[in-house]
């Protein structure tokens, strides 16, 4: 498992419910690319990330809490 930190660019290696900045939800697709924002559980063997994503359909950005072995290096 690779280790990020807030502002790192990742990938999804799975698709993912997202939180729309503003309300709604959206699914972000495997391979999309995102921000790390929040890292949970600690730097040194972290659990999970909070991802902002950019959903051009929407012109909006979206947030979703991804498993930390859900997400690799861009």
């Amino acid at each position: 498992m690779n280790v990020f930190f807030e502002n790192d660019v990742v990938r999804l290696q799975k698709s993912v419910k997202a939180d729309v900045i503003g309300g709604g939800e959206v699914f972000i697709s495997e391979g999309t690319v995102g921000t790390v924002v929040v890292v949970y559980g600690g730097y040194d063997h972290p659990k999970a990330y909070e991802v902002e994503f950019f959903i051009l359909e929407h012109n909006e950005f979206a947030l979703a809490t991804v498993d930390a072995g859900a997400v690799i290096k861009v």
